[in-house]
């Protein structure tokens, strides 16, 4: 189960300004501090909701939220240009892989919203439609998400359980929901600080049998 954002698609910062942009135009504020990392639910939706309890007293009603959403999705999606996204390195030879794959399954849990989600993977080459998928459209908190994408796989799929269920980030935040969920978990990156950190193997999509080494080595920690 891969994340998006670090995990398969890199961004660079023009992301975060569309974001405090959209705060600022649906709920008129924008200076906010931006290291998610302090946060308590990394997810677009669970951002703004923690925003807005701590600014204006109350989490957004359901429709201020969609029309963030709705905000947010078509600046970013005006404003990145064409080398402000990048796959990140064998990141598509590796799900593909995957799919074709005897022993796993694809999915995806994101924080992003599904039009922003797709529209990333589309950026970079990854076709995800026929990809069973979570977003910040179906909830906030992405321990749910995950529980989600798990469910929607196995609908996808025809299983009626997974034998091991791999979540694949590369952010603190992904770390922390796989833990939640006793799941195994490969790191991407060196965010989630290495082997010490936990249930965390290192992984460069660069080295495709290495990765899927890492996919086996991970249901085994």
């Amino acid at each position: 189960m891969f994340d998006i954002d670090g995990t398969l698609v890199r961004l660079n910062r023009v992301e975060d300004g569309c974001f405090l942009e959209a705060l600022q135009a649906v709920f008129g504020f924008g200076e906010v501090d931006s290291d998610w990392s302090r946060y308590q639910d990394v997810t677009d939706a669970g951002l703004v909701i923690e925003l807005c309890r701590k600014r204006l007293g109350s989490a957004p009603s359901t429709s201020a939220l969609r029309e963030f959403r709705d905000v947010y999705s078509r600046l970013l999606i005006e404003r990145l240009e064409p080398d402000d996204a990048a796959e990140i390195a064998g990141a598509r030879s590796f799900v593909e892989t995957l799919k074709r794959h005897p022993e796993w399954r694809v999915s995806i849990a994101t924080g992003n919203f599904f039009r922003l989600a797709l529209h990333k993977l589309r950026r970079v080459g990854i076709p995800a439609l026929d990809v069973p998928m979570a977003t910040a459209d179906d909830g906030a908190r992405r321990a749910d998400l995950i529980r989600l994408a798990i469910s929607r796989a196995q609908d996808t799929y025809g299983v009626r359980s997974f034998d091991h269920v791999v979540s694949i980030g590369d952010a603190p935040w992904d770390l922390r929901a796989a833990r939640e969920l006793q799941m195994p978990f490969v790191a991407i990156g060196e965010r989630c600080g290495g082997p010490s950190s936990g249930s965390v193997r290192l992984c460069d999509y660069s080295d495709g049998e290495a990765a899927l080494l890492h996919l086996a080595e991970a249901v085994c920690w």
